[in-house]
């Protein structure tokens, strides 16, 4: 028993060691962070391991790691975090990342400084990065549709409408 548990043990060390190499093997190659976390969801791991294996590989990303990860659906205070953790000179950008992900920046803020953030970095990347009291993310958003919307159709009155026609018999035609 005591074998096959330890038989067990290494395999799992063993696989892990592997998805560690193919994270940092993506992140050398160049791929995006989004692209490293996908693929890493793609070997079997969740986002918080991809995350925790990104920053171990790559801790001056840790910005960039962050963005995709909350992207990706991690939770945005353990992201934080974990980002700041491992960089703590990245926190302005990791915690405007969060807050502009939809983020509570109060929540976001509390848990930067408790990672070892500084305060006030913390407070300008969280001022900074929430709307505007009033404000909406949609009312703010300044994209635009690619193709113009047509106009709809003119209406024309009785045109193919009632169902019927007058006395006239159908064509044989």
């Amino acid at each position: 028993m005591k074998k096959s548990a330890l038989g067990i043990a290494l395999g799992a060390s063993l696989l892990s060691a592997v998805a560690m190499a193919d994270v940092a093997q993506y992140i050398e190659a160049g791929y995006s962070m989004d692209q490293v976390i996908a693929l890493a969801q793609s070997e079997g791991l969740s986002t918080e391991e991809a995350l925790e294996q990104a920053l171990a590989a790559a801790p001056e990303k840790a910005a960039e790691i962050a963005t995709a990860a909350i992207k990706a659906g991690a939770n945005a205070e353990a992201v934080v975090a974990a980002a700041v953790a491992a960089n703590p000179a990245s926190a302005e950008a990791v915690v405007t990342a969060a807050v502009a992900a939809g983020a509570n920046p109060q929540s976001i803020a509390a848990t930067a400084i408790a990672a070892g953030a500084d305060a006030s970095v913390v407070s300008q990347a969280t001022a900074a990065a929430a709307p505007p009291a009033g404000s909406s993310s949609l009312a703010s958003s300044t994209s635009t549709p690619t193709t113009p919307i047509p106009p709809a159709p003119p209406v024309i009155s009785g045109a193919g409408a009632g169902g019927g026609g007058g006395g006239t018999a159908a064509s044989p035609n």
